[in-house]
């Protein structure tokens, strides 16, 4: 099934919602984000959510008061999870099928 859930991610023609993800395998959203969780933890995914706090920094919005950080930041707003392929399984880098 993990399989089934790379491919579609790859194949699909730019970012696919989880619900979508979930009526294509028909597979529970809930299962889904637990798959999801441990294509993360074996580095077939990257989340793009931890990606981006960590290249996150400050800028002068807080008016120099001391930052609260990504999660209780008032200028940041909460975007649907996202998940992408490493470079190194993007279609291009695949090897062809003879």
């Amino acid at each position: 099934m993990l399989k089934r859930v790379l491919a579609e991610i790859r194949n699909s023609r730019g970012p696919i919602s989880l619900d979508e993800l979930s009526r294509t395998l028909d597979v529970e959203p809930s299962a889904l984000q637990g798959m999801i969780a441990h294509l993360v933890q074996m580095g077939h995914l990257r989340d793009d959510e931890a990606q981006a706090s960590i290249a996150m920094s400050c800028s002068s919005s807080c008016g120099g008061k001391s930052c609260p950080g990504p999660g209780g930041c008032p200028f940041a707003t909460k975007m649907p999870a996202t998940y992408s392929l490493p470079l190194s399984d993007s279609p291009a880098d695949a090897p062809q099928k003879r």
